[in-house]
């Protein structure tokens, strides 16, 4: 923006529907005219994230998982003004090409973090906008959206194995500092979602059936290995729903199974 005033912005490319990302650049539209860009699979996310009963689904989803304590102190969202969630102007889909005069970015399709994520690369310069699908520092949040949904790590895994079939590009991510090469920085991603399968499965274990909240307890958090009882209710909230993604993932690969125990959602060694 160096030179240029926010009236100079014609076009908002988004990667996700998140409020960080999305609801400016629409309450932006609203004043200026810009026009916003968003993945064709945000559709239902952005839909749900104006419902009535959205804090109740989120309050829901983490009963089901067990955490009833969290449900209870969940907050309600901060939804902003309705101009902050309105339709984009183009919804895009994977392949759509963006031709922006001196260069043309390629829409790629990659779920997970949210149902209808999407990055933006540029071939001509081997560049790719990763938004938070590929983060420096941090693995994204995965498992608690507006539109809760059966497997979003196994989604994420899968895009970020895309990305790896692709030619390496210098990765400019929504959060942190650019890195070399993107196919680095994913390869660490998936040794560190393998990692973590293999500890959850591991508390998991031994122990019958259990949630995802009590398995979330027996786990530690963040790249300082903090206890569960050290997180506040959002971060706990976070780790008890992104177990769970974890969970449905070793189901899928044969070594959990789920069962019911007292209306909730509970998980046992296959």
């Amino acid at each position: 923006m160096i030179g240029h005033a926010v009236q100079d912005v014609r076009r908002f490319l988004v990667t996700h529907v998140h409020g960080d990302h999305y609801s400016l650049a629409s309450r932006v539209r609203s004043i200026t005219g810009a026009e916003t860009y968003l993945g064709e699979g945000e559709r239902q996310s952005l839909r749900a994230i104006t419902e009535a009963d959205i804090d109740e689904r989120m309050r829901q989803a983490l009963r089901d998982a067990g955490a009833q304590t969290l449900a209870d102190s969940w907050e309600p969202h901060e939804l902003g003004t309705p101009d902050s969630w309105a339709d984009p102007s183009a919804w895009i889909k994977d392949g759509h090409e963006i031709d922006l005069g001196n260069r043309t970015l390629l829409t790629v399709t990659t779920p997970g973090h949210t149902l209808g994520h999407c990055i933006f690369v540029d071939p001509s310069t081997a560049l790719t906008f990763t938004g938070d699908h590929v983060l420096p520092r941090i693995t994204p949040s995965v498992g608690f959206e507006a539109f809760i949904r059966d497997n979003p790590l196994r989604d994420y895994i899968r895009s970020l194995q895309r990305l790896l079939t692709r030619p390496d590009t210098r990765l400019l991510p929504a959060h942190g500092d650019p890195c070399d090469s993107t196919h680095a920085r994913v390869s660490e991603l998936l040794a560190h979602h393998e990692s973590r399968l293999a500890e959850t499965l591991a508390a998991a274990a031994g122990a019958g059936p259990s949630t995802p909240f009590e398995i979330a307890a027996r786990l530690t958090w963040t790249r300082r290995r903090r206890s569960f009882t050290a997180l506040g209710p959002n971060d706990a909230s976070l780790a008890t729903m992104e177990t769970r993604a974890h969970l449905e993932a070793l189901c899928d690969r044969l070594l959990v199974h789920k069962v019911s125990t007292d209306a909730r959602d509970a998980y046992a060694v296959a």
